[in-house]
């Protein structure tokens, strides 16, 4: 069976990271399309990436739309140009040799419309994410799983994937399945997640197929900070009922308030403010980059 496979890497700013990525496509042997979505990068960045690499589809965005808003677009341009799946990925990961050809395999013997894979830490090799099973919904937050416990099978049944690689059919992307673009980045899976609940949508991990990510250096950032608190308010505004909503408002309270004194003891101040300018913008709704990006 043959497949029309678009890899689309979403850029910004982080040459080097991204022609290791390149790098690894190009030296993979099924057949497939690479495109690079600039997420506007500075012009600069995006003419060295046009030089060194002529072959490769890349197209610019003028401004950051951020995780959400910048693989739609891919979305879109995949959907337009008719490719059967598309495989969105970030610029900060690695692949494994032969990468390319398991994932060819999996499509070849099933009928799947969402497939993640099982993300590694760059540095360690330890699993980070598997996948996500269950949510607690009063408190807006996911629940990823750690451990493979069962490597006898080639795909298994989750609630959502995490989103360093993820693999969407053309079907899926015809019945309306993207990314909220208010969320920006932070929170996406989990809201897509919900959406692939609605729309009927299920998704799979192939336990067997791996991605090696930068996260160690991403621990207590002002971005991180701003946007997992932001919009974890804004899910709850999106998905709850007025009463789970407002017992969501008083667990969130009671929860992020010792944790943000002690981050403060720990003279992580900046962080602080950044998570309470996240509070106040997401019971204020702005929504989008918001602060803290440029």
């Amino acid at each position: 069976m043959s497949f029309k496979i678009l890899v689309s890497i979403l850029f910004y700013n982080d040459v080097k990271s991204v022609c290791h990525l390149i790098s690894d496509f190009t030296g993979e042997k099924q057949k497939f399309d690479l495109l690079v979505m600039d997420n506007g990068s500075q012009l600069e960045n995006h003419e060295t990436l046009k030089k060194n690499y002529p072959s490769v589809t890349i197209l610019r965005q003028e401004i950051n739309l951020g995780y959400t808003g910048g693989n739609n677009h891919v979305f879109q341009w995949a959907v337009k140009h008719g490719y059967d799946y598309v495989v969105i990925c970030n610029q900060d990961i690695h692949i494994e040799n032969g990468f390319m050809d398991k994932l060819y395999t999996i499509l070849s013997e099933t009928n799947i419309s969402v497939l993640g894979v099982v993300e590694k830490d760059m540095d360690t090799k330890e699993i980070v994410v598997v996948g996500g099973l269950g949510y607690n919904k009063l408190r807006m937050k996911s629940h990823w799983l750690r451990v493979l416990k069962n490597m006898n099978t080639n795909v298994m049944r989750v609630d959502y994937v995490q989103g360093a690689l993820v693999v969407f059919s053309q079907s899926a992307l015809k019945a309306g399945l993207a990314y909220d673009p208010n969320i920006f980045m932070y929170y996406d899976e989990f809201d897509l997640g919900f959406l692939m609940q609605k729309k009927g949508i299920v998704p799979f991990v192939a336990p067997h197929l791996c991605v090696f990510h930068k996260t160690h250096d991403k621990h207590f950032t002002l971005i991180k900070g701003y946007f997992l608190h932001r919009n974890r308010i804004y899910l709850a505004k999106k998905h709850l009922t007025f009463f789970q909503y407002f017992l969501f408002c008083l667990t969130f309270f009671m929860e992020i308030t010792p944790k943000l004194i002690v981050r403060f003891m720990e003279g992580r101040a900046h962080y602080v403010l950044a998570c309470i300018h996240g509070c106040l913008d997401g019971f204020g709704g702005r929504m989008g980059k918001g602060r803290y990006v440029s």
